[in-house]
């Protein structure tokens, strides 16, 4: 799903098609990323509400939490291994 598919007035049941192992997931990495047990009324909430209760629950979010660190470590590795394949597959001549 991109962005920009993506409304304020959706819920996590919305953006997970309503298949409830895909919501547990997202709201427990939303936990995860925020540093929270949990986020209270996350599941019923829309998109704004949930933002203004994470804002309140996660005072001390510093951006780059687990998930999202995990996440970006992933994607540096693949554009390294991509980089690495390509510069395998089309060596440079030596001068």
């Amino acid at each position: 799903m991109r962005s920009d598919q993506i409304g304020s007035n959706d819920a996590t049941d919305t953006l997970s098609d309503g298949v409830s192992s895909r919501r547990n997931q997202m709201l427990m990495d939303i936990s995860s990323e925020l540093g929270v047990c949990s986020v209270d009324c996350a599941a019923e909430s829309t998109l704004d509400e949930l933002a203004q209760v994470v804002y309140k629950a996660a005072e001390n979010y510093k951006t780059l939490g687990a998930v999202l660190s995990e996440v970006l470590r992933d994607r540096l590795r693949l554009a390294d291994r991509c980089r690495r394949s390509r510069a395998a597959s089309h060596p440079r001549p030596r001068e």
